[in-house]
């Protein structure tokens, strides 16, 4: 009962984001004005059809983007079992922008394959740093070490090919109300959202068990290779999804699943909506600073998470934590 009433907290927060969010920038609505935007009615009010169409999909972007990088984040720690595993730091996104870009270079009239090359990369990533870090089970710090260098792989592929062929890469800005989202994109994002959180949904029983340790995973019957990649799986994809819509970005899987475990505990049935919902709000509200803070110049999104997640990336490594659950 508790875990349910500090779930409501970031639902609340969400709720003030949005409004920041639809009332920041050159046009601001009244309260009437806003709820026409959210509940419909206004029409012939060029303020706000320029609303509809500009930041109600960015809004939506934004929430359930971070969302799912959240998410991704906390399966990838619990399947790790290193709380420092975030998709951006150990080189999932940055596989997955490559795909991306890849994808769009090869293929320029074919942008359905963009998700496609997106999950092959995202998946070779992290199929590299298993490789890597194994030695006989996971190694937590050789999980880092072997992400850091898969990060930095893709990162100086994406930029090569990039410079060979002049391409303007708008996604690696990370900016989400200037890459012309609309609501067809907000509905292709909500298909493989759900389908995204369904499937974390139902493995939190099995990132339970992986929290209780491989030898007493083993005993309760639990194939701990198989629950590892199939948790793996979803991770990925949770985590590459949002890179085809606003590019690569730093840091949501580390910061909110550190904070979703202090407030709900390591109860991944609790762990993961926290998660999601306090993703989702740190995602809107970044947008809406990266909007605002020197108007009317927008500052790419990944910036503004990379200036709050640095910080906290150094106090975990300065604090010393070990994973627990």
């Amino acid at each position: 009962m508790k875990n349910l009433i500090k779930i409501i907290l970031p639902t609340i927060l969400i709720v003030i984001c949005i409004i920041m969010a639809l009332n920041i920038g050159s046009i601001e609505l009244t309260t009437q004005e806003m709820l026409q935007v959210v509940f419909g009615g206004g029409e012939g009010n060029r303020q706000i059809e320029i609303v509809r169409i500009t930041r109600i999909p960015s809004i939506f972007i934004a929430l359930l983007g971070g969302t799912m990088l959240a998410v991704s984040g906390v399966l990838l720690q619990a399947v790790m079992k290193n709380p420092l595993a975030d998709p951006s730091i150990i080189g999932i996104t940055s596989g997955a922008s490559f795909g991306v870009l890849l994808a769009t270079t090869l293929f320029p009239s074919m942008l359905f394959l963009e998700p496609l090359f997106a999950l092959i990369f995202g998946l070779l990533a992290c199929g590299l740093i298993y490789g890597l870090a194994w030695k006989g089970t996971l190694n937590p710090v050789r999980v880092i070490l072997a992400g850091v260098a898969i990060n930095t792989l893709f990162s100086g592929l994406e930029s090569f090919v990039s410079y060979m062929t002049s391409s303007a890469l708008t996604s690696a800005l990370g900016s989400i109300s200037t890459t012309g989202q609309n609501m067809n994109d907000v509905k292709m994002l909500c298909l493989y959202f759900t389908i995204g959180i369904i499937s974390s949904f139902l493995l939190y029983k099995k990132c339970n068990v992986l929290g209780l340790g491989e030898h007493n995973a083993h005993s309760l019957g639990i194939n701990v290779d198989k629950t590892r990649l199939l948790i793996s799986l979803v991770a990925v994809f949770m985590a590459i999804i949002p890179t085809i819509y606003i590019g690569p970005i730093s840091f949501v899987g580390l910061i909110i699943p550190h904070i979703g475990r202090k407030v709900v505990g390591n109860n991944h049935k609790y762990l993961i909506l926290y998660s999601g919902l306090l993703g989702g709000a740190l995602l809107i509200c970044a947008d809406v600073i990266s909007r605002s803070i020197i108007y009317p110049i927008e500052i790419p999104l990944n910036t503004i998470m990379a200036l709050l997640g640095g910080p906290f990336f150094l106090y975990m490594i300065r604090k010393g934590d070990t994973y627990a659950g």
